[in-house]
């Protein structure tokens, strides 16, 4: 470990830790990020996996791709418990879009880009229990495209 526990500042989560000036992943993976705008992107993630800054979107230390960090954000009617029934792995599968991509979070595991030519119109719904998000044309299981019924 490249530093001592007492000296760090463990972020939410446990995933990341900051020591000085520096962002650490999982106590020995060295970020390279802008510490002082570094934040956990929704702290109502579970398992808080998904962090940005001022540049870019982090999962598990590794900067999501084209993802910006200025417009990321998970979907309204995803996260906040309030405004849907409860989903099977509500508490792991997460879908989030930026300005320019739809994403599904499976929290422990993956982050993959949703292609999609109705960003404005991708949302989230519960149907029979279980979590769906969809565009104009096409709804996504687990992040998996479907042509609409």
């Amino acid at each position: 470990m490249p530093f001592k526990i007492k000296e760090a500042f463990i972020f939410e989560g446990g995933s990341y830790q900051k020591v000085n000036n520096e962002i650490y992943f999982a106590f020995r993976q060295k970020i390279s990020c802008d510490a002082a705008t570094f934040k956990l992107v929704d702290n109502r993630e579970c398992y808080k996996t998904v962090f940005k800054d001022k540049n870019h979107v982090y999962y598990k230390g590794e900067i999501v791709i084209d993802a910006d960090p200025n417009t990321f954000h998970f979907l309204e009617n995803c996260i906040n418990e309030n405004k849907r029934p409860r989903y099977v792995d509500c508490d792991i599968h997460y879908y989030a879009k930026d300005k320019n991509h739809a994403y599904f979070v499976n929290s422990p595991f993956e982050i993959k880009k949703i292609k999609t030519k109705d960003i404005e119109g991708f949302d989230f719904k519960v149907i029979n229990a279980e979590g769906y998000a969809f565009d104009k044309n096409y709804i996504y299981y687990k992040g998996k495209r479907k042509k609409k019924e």
